[in-house]
């Protein structure tokens, strides 16, 4: 082992230590020469190099100074302050507020402490001590807190009376809350064989004066002459330095975007709070739908009614809703609510977007898409959150029908969720006839269901001038995710573990 390459706190360190000696990084809060934040680095060197042996895990209950606590260490706490104007004079709550820079809910709870604890009494409206005499209790948590400002308080290194006094700091809630406590796992370590005799080397050589940074003082100086470098070790790692990138998550959606502009479609924008026209109404939806019970959507408070409606297109399907319009059919057969109608809600599904680009008269032929973040009252599980992201989309086209949905489906299914196996089972919406529902084979979860398609129905092209077949989807993207990324749980695509989100499989 050539000891010129370790680094000067290693051999500061070797050098502490006695024979066999057993330490931990708290072991060395006295230590004027070595911090506790030195010793873990060095710890960390050595268990890189195998040089430790682990003696002893313990899990320790410490206490820490609150933000409140820090503030309170430098400029003292309310009970002293209470303590020090009512040993001078009796006083009233408004004197002493005045005499200090403490608020009203400190005062109190100081006041409240000493009468509780009968070191104060009222006379006559003014506050008196019992005694002069300070009480213990302020003198111990006085101490605490200086205490606390070093280092964490370790609570089984406390008397009984100190902990009592502590303990009663730190239950507290919110505001005067002095201390904080935590657990921390401790560990205790001794140098093994290897790491002992690299410690004897140290302490037979002459590594004290070496110069591991040469700075401009030191040329200047010329303070190097007669000094040893000390030698760098080129075999370790490197610290590893992370780069940033975009999350896993968000490549996903770009390069979904990509792909589908690549085929060709042209991408669509529409608001996240939507009337109830757009994301139910417009897509032949009854006003009486179930999909409209306050459980299953997200209703604004404030506005909550839109003002953008058209007249035009609001008689027409208002028309359609009550008798079928100009479409042929009979319609819902009931009376259309044109206030119900403007309420604004979170958009619910994508497909308010493609409702709302049918009514501007979109060039036929023509293929659109969205990426829609919508919102939806729902219990959180693997497959299911409140709000998730759809792929939306419809192509416009004389000749389309059934058969080139399912192939676009079966297209998007392979190509953007990296799907093996694909099913169609038949679904039912009200705005497509018919309706088909596409579901994909997830590796662990099985058979997942990926999203509704269809073909419009008159009602909605025939109320809004379109005169061809318009095919329409709605496909869940954050599952088409957890296929292409390879998760069970759809929570994972929104975890604040950076560390996973690092080795997350980038998917393009």
């Amino acid at each position: 082992m050539d000891i010129n390459t370790l680094h000067p706190l290693e051999t500061k360190f070797l050098r502490s230590l006695s024979d066999n000696q057993v330490f931990s990084p708290e072991s060395f809060m006295e230590n004027k020469d070595l911090t506790p934040e030195n010793v873990r680095g060095v710890i960390g060197w050595f268990k890189a190099k195998n040089w430790l042996n682990v003696v002893e895990e313990q899990t320790v209950v410490k206490a820490e100074l609150t933000e409140e606590g820090k503030i309170y260490a430098k400029k003292g706490l309310p009970l002293r302050d209470v303590w020090n104007i009512l040993s001078s004079k009796p006083s009233t709550i408004i004197e002493i507020i005045n005499k200090t820079d403490l608020n009203q809910q400190e005062i109190g709870k100081a006041v409240g402490f000493l009468k509780k604890n009968g070191f104060m009494e009222e006379r006559d409206g003014l506050l008196c001590l019992v005694n002069l005499q300070i009480p213990e209790y302020i003198e111990t948590l006085e101490n605490l807190v200086s205490e606390g400002t070093k280092h964490d308080i370790i609570l089984s290194s406390l008397t009984e009376k100190d902990t009592a006094v502590l303990d009663d700091n730190a239950k507290k809630r919110g505001s005067g809350s002095i201390f904080r406590i935590k657990e921390q796992k401790q560990v205790k370590y001794r140098l093994n064989e290897d790491g002992e005799s690299v410690r004897k080397i140290v302490l037979s050589s002459d590594t004290k004066d070496q110069i591991g940074n040469l700075t401009p003082e030191i040329l200047r100086e010329k303070s190097w002459e007669g000094r040893k470098f000390r030698k760098f070790g080129i075999s370790l790692k490197p610290k590893s330095k992370p780069l940033g990138r975009l999350h896993p998550y968000g490549r996903f959606l770009d390069t979904v975007r990509k792909e589908l502009i690549s085929m060709g479609f042209e991408e669509m924008k529409g608001p996240i709070v939507e009337s109830e026209f757009y994301n139910m109404d417009v897509l032949f939806m009854p006003q009486h739908h179930s999909a409209r019970d306050i459980h299953d959507i997200y209703l604004v408070k404030d506005p909550s009614k839109a003002s953008d409606i058209p007249s035009a297109i609001l008689s027409k399907i208002a028309s359609a809703h009550r008798d079928g319009g100009r479409s042929g059919s009979r319609g819902w057969g009931y009376d259309f609510d044109t206030e119900k109608t403007q309420r604004l809600v979170l958009r619910s599904q994508g497909t308010a977007i493609s409702a709302r680009t049918m009514t501007k008269k979109p060039p036929i032929p023509g293929k659109f898409f969205a990426i829609a973040r919508c919102f939806r009252y729902d219990s959180v599980d693997a497959t299911h959150a409140p709000d998730f992201f759809q792929i939306e989309g419809i192509v416009l086209e004389e000749n389309i029908n059934f058969r080139h949905l399912l192939g676009l489906l079966s297209t998007f299914a392979e190509k953007l969720a990296h799907a093996e196996e694909i099913k169609f089972v038949p679904g039912y919406f009200p705005f497509t006839e018919p309706s088909v529902e596409a579901m994909i084979k997830h590796p662990q979860l099985g058979w997942i269901e990926l999203g509704g398609a269809g073909i419009f129905r008159p009602e909605i092209t025939v109320s809004l001038d379109i005169p061809c077949p318009v095919i329409a989807w709605g496909l869940g993207l954050d599952r088409m995710a957890m296929n292409a990324l390879k998760i069970n749980d759809i929570r994972e695509l929104f975890t604040q573990d950076i560390e996973k989100i690092r080795s997350s499989k980038v998917v393009i």
